[in-house]
């Protein structure tokens, strides 16, 4: 993945845990356990799958909709 794909995943995870952190439901360690899926969907697009499919693997419902919709991805 590149690095300015990276920074937008990151910053669209930062924004998504802020929004979630006003609700009652709130888990304060989500944002770190994004993170690391985040490193471990960086590590299969390194190894040739494609970032949708990366994604979709490690995050599920509105979290990655806005993943995937920080970088375009389909």
């Amino acid at each position: 993945m590149n690095p300015h794909d990276l920074l937008k995943i990151q910053t669209a995870l930062t924004a998504y845990d802020k929004r979630q952190a006003k609700g009652k439901r709130y888990n304060p360690y989500a944002l770190p356990q994004y993170l690391e899926a985040l490193r471990d969907a960086d590590e299969e697009v390194s190894g040739g799958r494609p970032l949708g499919l990366a994604l979709a693997r490690y995050f599920t419902g509105s979290v990655l909709d806005a993943v995937k919709k920080a970088v375009g991805a389909p």
